[in-house]
């Protein structure tokens, strides 16, 4: 299992397998209730709060996704499990 913890600001991405499984920070406050994180994941948006996670597969397996803190930067501080 390969984990890796990561930061995004509001507007950033990155390209998370060779599969073009990118993840993209849409920000915070996702929803009126501000506890919301926004993130468009293989092209579909999700929301998180933290400690929440969100799974995806791709060719070579399974991951997941989980919202460790709410940065100032309207970003967040991630953990990739897989």
């Amino acid at each position: 299992m390969n984990t890796k913890e990561f930061s995004l600001a509001a507007g950033q991405s990155v390209l998370l397998t060779k599969d073009d499984i990118v993840v993209a920070v849409i920000g915070h406050p996702f929803a009126a209730n501000g506890g919301l994180m926004g993130i468009r994941l293989a092209g579909k948006v999700k929301s998180l709060t933290v400690g929440s996670s969100v799974d995806f597969s791709f060719s070579q397996g399974a991951c997941s996704i989980t919202l460790l803190e709410l940065l100032n930067n309207g970003g967040g501080k991630f953990y990739l499990r897989c």
